[in-house]
């Protein structure tokens, strides 16, 4: 309740004609403050009876809860200050009704107080407040950033969104340029951008584009960035309004869906005959990807967008694959096949469910093979493995027979060729000196025979046996084992009058008989083969890798001839005659067989007449 300044003094009848062509009610208070008389206007609205108002005291009957403001006016206007004005409100079933209360002087120490009704007014002023309160709400919460230009581009007003984004304060930036605002201030310099921006609205031209700013926190931000004018009737701009929504998140989860379509792109590439989909939870197809769409003779653009349901060929196929991509939506990866109607594709399909941040499924990611040929393949190999099955039995069976052959080699072979040998050399002593040169030489050939059939079935029993030793390899002393040979081979060695040299070698992992059972063979092929009148020279090396140990067994022998590298390690391959140099045709397959039960190769290197070298390499455990 408020009380104006005293206005000019009007009299009593001129107040009270006003007052009775309005709809005004006019009270004539006593000094005491009694209601003397009551005039309503001919279009007042009938909130007192007049008739029951008379006599009594204004403060009670008229006034209420606003009694202490119009006792102290009307104190005021009977101590000669001046006429007085103010408002109240008289409460009626279901609305306020306002009033404008004028106090003057009037004759006899009375006051003459006119009521004028202000309700209209009141309730329009009202709903001006209300909506202008309800606009700055809206206005200052909306999510994005609001501004209002004028048309040069001064701020005039900014929500409350846009200054908290800011950091910032509306006093430090209302009537400066806008494009001053502290978050146009980046790297990239958008405020050049912004002014042309200003002057194409300002001449009615809608303005949208991407903008980077600052952020309050120091980071940059992406808006959708619009500028648009506000017109009068006749077409003139008046303001601009600006807006910018944050499409940061946005514009992130763009480029990673850019990222992750490059990448399931190039995982397309790499599935032949295949194809990669992503679905939704409406099963709709949002990529689409890989070689089996060629094939299928179907584009990408032909399957993005579309329902599952559209794409699958029968109701069968399609309650098996959507039952299958719904269970990824709920966490269950899965692999599975199936066949086309016809039977002539087979496919396998791998189901990956998409996690977001927030561990939200809201995509899978289905990986689709074509596995006919595969499954031809698997059908070729399982038949290949069925003959393969049926010679590795005939092979046993083939095996077994040879070791019988072998047993009955070592018992029921060797004991006539022990009697031959036995009863040659005896018959040799009894007919000594009865018998000529030429039945000598046959009863000598009768006994070299058998031995070197003896020979030959010893070799051939130890080359089967390797087989079925059970192996027990272990740390040996490498130099030791070379230096028993070389004490084995001692009465050929001295009978040859070879030399034969060693440097240090390593301890390693081998089988110690088998390991000496191939220097010994290596070294005596070394004495063996020698140039005529030239006594053998023999030198043993190692050296080493980071994986294994290798030796080398070296003369200067007669040699081999390169073309002869692939055969020697064969058995029963031999390159001289027997009447040149003895032997039974095994012992370099033997070595080979020892050298690859370790897990080693063995080679050679020689030149005809310029000696050998064999090489072998034994692996290390570590």
């Amino acid at each position: 309740m408020s009380v104006t300044a005293p206005q000019d003094f009007i009299s009593p009848a001129e107040l009270e004609a006003v007052v009775e062509a309005s709809a005004d009610v006019m009270f004539k208070i006593s000094e005491a403050g009694k209601i003397l008389s009551c005039r309503m206007g001919k279009f007042a609205d009938p909130v007192w009876n007049a008739d029951e108002l008379l006599g009594k005291e204004v403060e009670h009957t008229v006034l209420g809860a606003h009694s202490v403001s119009f006792t102290k006016a009307f104190r005021h206007v009977m101590n000669g200050n001046g006429p007085q004005n103010l408002e109240y409100f008289v409460q009626v079933p279901d609305m306020k009704k306002w009033y404008e209360v004028r106090m003057v002087p009037s004759e006899n120490q009375e006051v003459l107080a006119v009521f004028k009704d202000i309700t209209t007014q009141k309730q329009a002023q009202e709903e001006k407040q209300h909506t202008e309160a309800l606009f700055k709400a809206i206005f200052d919460n909306t999510y994005q950033f609001t501004a209002l230009l004028s048309p040069e581009g001064t701020l005039l007003q900014i929500n409350k969104t846009a200054l908290e984004f800011g950091g910032t304060a509306l006093e430090a930036l209302q009537g400066q340029p806008f494009w001053e605002a502290p978050w146009w201030n980046v790297p990239v310099n958008t405020s050049t951008r912004l002014k042309a921006a200003i002057r194409s609205a300002a001449a009615n031209n809608f303005v949208r584009y991407e903008a980077q700013v600052l952020g309050g926190d120091g980071n940059i931000y992406c808006l959708d960035f619009s500028l648009k004018a506000i017109t009068d009737e006749l077409g003139e701009v008046l303001f601009l309004i600006a807006e910018g929504r944050d499409i940061t998140s946005r514009k992130k989860m763009e480029e990673e869906l850019a990222r992750s379509r490059k990448m399931y792109q190039t995982m397309a590439q790499n599935i032949p005959r295949g194809m990669l989909l992503v679905l939704n939870k409406a099963l709709i197809v949002t990529m689409a990807e890989g070689e089996m769409l060629k094939l299928m003779d179907l584009s990408t653009e032909e399957v993005e967008g579309k329902a599952l349901e559209s794409l699958t060929p029968d109701e069968e196929t399609y309650a098996l694959l959507s039952g299958k991509y719904m269970a990824g939506f709920k966490g269950e990866a899965s692999n599975f096949e199936f066949e086309s109607p016809d039977g002539k594709v087979h496919y396998h399909v791998n189901v990956q469910p998409l996690y977001k941040d927030d561990k939200q499924i809201d995509e899978i990611l289905v990986i689709v093979y074509d596995v006919q040929q595969q499954k031809a393949m698997e059908a070729q190999l399982q038949q290949n493995l069925q003959e393969l099955q049926k010679t590795v039995k005939t092979l046993q069976q083939k095996n077994e027979q040879l070791e019988q052959f072998a047993y009955i080699s070592s018992h029921d072979l060797q004991e006539p060729l022990r009697m031959v040998v036995s009863y040659t050399q005896l018959l040799e002593r009894k007919l000594s000196g009865k018998i000529d040169e030429e039945a000598k030489e046959f009863m000598y050939f009768a006994r070299e025979g058998a031995q070197r059939m003896q020979q030959i079935i010893y070799d051939l029993l130890l080359y089967n046996d390797l087989d079925n030793i059970k192996r027990q390899q272990q740390e040996i002393n490498a130099n030791l084992a070379v230096k028993n040979v070389i004490f084995k081979l001692q009465e050929r060695i001295e009978k040859t009058q070879a030399t034969v040299t060693c440097d240090p070698l390593p301890y390693i992992w081998a089988e110690p008989k088998e390991f000496a059972l191939l220097i010994e063979h290596l070294v005596s092929n070394a004495l063996k083969f020698t140039k005529p009148n030239q006594p053998p020279v023999i030198h043993i090396s190692s050296s080493q890798t980071d994986t294994e140990w290798i030796f080398a067994v070296q003369d200067k022998g007669i040699g081999i001839n390169a073309n002869h590298f692939g055969r020697i390690f064969n058995i029963f391959q031999r390159l001289h005659n027997r009447n040149e140099y003895t032997g039974s045709g095994i012992g370099l397959a033997i070595c080979k067989k020892i050298v690859n039960l370790h897990g080693g190769n063995i080679w050679v290197d020689s030149r005809e007449d310029a000696g050998c070298t064999f090489y072998f390499s034994l692996p290390k455990p570590y």
